[in-house]
């Protein structure tokens, strides 16, 4: 029969390692010029003086934002920009004001249950720059995509962290005695913190004017 001799028509095949590359890179960039993200790790990480405390704040965080930012990106869950982008400002000032005003507070499980909470905001904030590449993507490219772009994500979050751990880090290494290193980190922290939270309440301000303002 002729139609038996006519070659199959090709299924466009994808480059996976090219889109991996592509959409690691994609969070990486998301990160360094996601001023929000960067000043709500900023404010975890300022309020850390143990190796061990920084990995359990920054390892909640990094669930979080990974749970919410997949189901997001797979249209499971949605919430409108609105709503997430107020809460990732709020999220902010809730953590910098925590730290200047009640640094002794800001540790331990609470401050893990605020990293967890406003974790699943900033998932769905990561997530809104992916749902419009990925709408004609098949299932298995998509969780590709995700973890390639989530693993960009934590990228540029060392890229933050780990310079700024260890320069106060450093900077306690300064000061002799425990009771001087402890005053360093705290002022430190209260002073980086009230930065942050103006920071914070100037884009919590634009966010509530861009999503209820008329």
């Amino acid at each position: 029969h002729p139609s038996a001799s006519r070659p199959r028509p090709r299924t466009p095949q994808i480059d996976r390692w090219r889109m991996f590359k592509d959409y690691l890179w994609h969070g990486i960039h998301h990160i360094l010029i996601g001023y929000d993200h960067l000043l709500f790790i900023s404010a975890l990480v300022l309020a850390t003086t143990k190796l061990w405390d920084l990995l359990k704040v920054v390892s909640v965080f990094t669930l979080a934002h990974t749970i919410t930012l997949a189901l997001a990106a797979m249209n499971w869950i949605h919430l409108p920009e609105r709503i997430v982008e107020p809460m990732i400002a709020a999220s902010i000032v809730f953590v910098a004001v925590q730290n200047v005003l009640w640094p002794r507070s800001s540790k331990g499980w609470g401050r893990l249950g605020a990293a967890f909470f406003f974790g699943l905001f900033h998932g769905l904030g990561f997530a809104g720059g992916l749902l419009e590449a990925m709408q004609e993507m098949p299932v298995s490219s998509k969780v590709l995509a995700i973890a390639a772009f989530s693993m960009g994500v934590e990228i540029g979050h060392q890229m933050i962290v780990l310079p700024l751990f260890s320069a106060l880090k450093i900077a306690r290494h300064t000061r002799d005695d425990e009771e001087a290193k402890d005053r360093l980190s705290m002022l430190a922290q209260r002073i980086g913190s009230a930065g942050v939270s103006v920071a914070g309440m100037f884009y919590l301000v634009v966010a509530l004017r861009m999503s209820f303002g008329s």
